[in-house]
């Protein structure tokens, strides 16, 4: 217990302090937040879901929380994109690299249409897209080296 406790909440700090490294965009909680969370789903997708649910509720804390009781809805997707990555990773690394991708940046934006419109959620679309891109390959990449160096050991899931 402590063991899950201690990787969730080492990653999440990470999270944490990865939220304020923002993309430059017309929202600003667009940051790396995600990325612990989706490194930590290819170890344990469980795990990884907490962090990232944790990682956007930190950004959208440090953001204003402009999208208000949405930030939740969004969270809980996050904790289901990172957990469907971390599951799909293990199958076919590109195809859950390119289906977490989609899901985050073109599929995730319509919770907010009520605040941003739909033109709103289209013009978000382009950086959001990239930044789970950019997000979803680092923790992909960091995970390689993780492996080829066995820094830690895998968890079963």
């Amino acid at each position: 217990m402590s063991k899950r406790i201690s990787w969730i909440g080492i990653f999440t700090a990470l999270s944490f302090v990865l939220s304020f490294v923002k993309f430059p965009s017309p929202i600003g909680s667009i940051a790396l937040d995600s990325m612990p969370g989706f490194l930590l789903a290819i170890i344990n997708p469980v795990y990884g879901g907490i962090t990232a649910f944790l990682g956007h509720i930190f950004t959208s804390w440090n953001s204003g929380f402009y999208f208000q009781f949405y930030h939740i809805l969004l969270a809980i997707s996050m904790f289901a994109i990172a957990f469907i990555f971390g599951k799909m990773y293990k199958r076919n690394k590109i195809i859950a690299v390119i289906t977490a991708t989609i899901l985050n940046g073109a599929i995730m934006p319509f919770i907010v249409t009520p605040i941003l419109s739909v033109k709103g959620v289209f013009g978000t679309m382009p950086i959001l897209s990239l930044a789970s891109f950019v997000n979803i390959l680092i923790a992909s990449l960091v995970y390689i080296f993780i492996k080829k160096y066995e820094v830690i050991k895998n968890e079963k899931n």
